[in-house]
């Protein structure tokens, strides 16, 4: 909540934030995406 109330001071006006996630099924097991998405994983990916 608080970068809400940052960007509300900054702009002076009230504000709304939303966050919307998109999931690949067993991410954490794809060493391509996890590189993709600068992340290193272990051998064999997370659990």
């Amino acid at each position: 909540m608080s970068a809400r109330r940052a960007i509300a001071e900054l702009t002076g006006r009230p504000c709304e934030l939303y966050l919307e996630v998109k999931v690949t099924p067993n991410w954490t097991r794809d060493p391509a995406l996890m590189q993709r998405l600068g992340l290193h994983a272990p051998v064999g990916g997370l659990s």
